[in-house]
């Protein structure tokens, strides 16, 4: 019941700089016995600590579409695929 209530779930935690951050976003994709099966579409990937303690790092897509975006268009909203690109890999 719980899996059929939600599409997306926004994970949030206070990280070691005493500051809140969005850490993923993940599409709810059904449910495997009493488990809740999930897909990222984004997650913030921590670079570095700055001077003064702030953690930095960047929202990177994982390259899934998830399936509320076509919701969203059939409700007149415009939705950019490209936000949804993988970002390129890091060497």
């Amino acid at each position: 019941m719980v899996a059929n209530a939600f599409e997306i779930i926004v994970e949030v935690a206070r990280l070691r700089d005493d500051r809140h951050r969005v850490l993923r976003i993940v599409e709810v994709t059904g449910t495997a016995g009493d488990e809740i099966q999930t897909q990222d579409v984004f997650t913030f990937v921590m670079d570095r600590t700055a001077a003064g303690g702030s953690i930095e790092g960047t929202f990177n897509a994982s390259g899934v579409v998830p399936h509320v975006v076509d919701t969203l268009r059939g409700r007149g909203n415009t939705l950019d695929s490209a936000i949804f690109s993988r970002p390129p890999s890091r060497q």
